[in-house]
């Protein structure tokens, strides 16, 4: 496994970016993760990250319903970074 393909780095991508605004499931797996959830399960350890439900258009704009959308809410027992 190369280092961009381990699931630690995808978790620091993965968490760099819902800083900077909400992810979808589609969104989170263009960035390398094929398990969306898993890397958010991880990073739920040490940080809030909430979850709704939202329908979205994908590539071949095909309609998904019930897709999770995540938005980091900052660090667990801390100040939000």
């Amino acid at each position: 496994m190369t280092e961009l393909n381990k699931p630690l780095s995808f978790d620091k991508k993965i968490l760099e970016q819902l800083k900077k605004g909400p992810m979808n499931t589609y969104e989170i797996r263009d960035k390398g993760p094929f398990h969306p959830a898993g890397v958010i399960k991880r990073l739920r350890k040490k940080y809030n990250i909430s979850k709704t439900s939202v329908t979205v258009r994908d590539k071949c704009g095909i309609e998904h319903k019930n897709v999770a959308l995540y938005k980091f809410e900052g660090v667990k027992g801390g100040d939000n970074e």
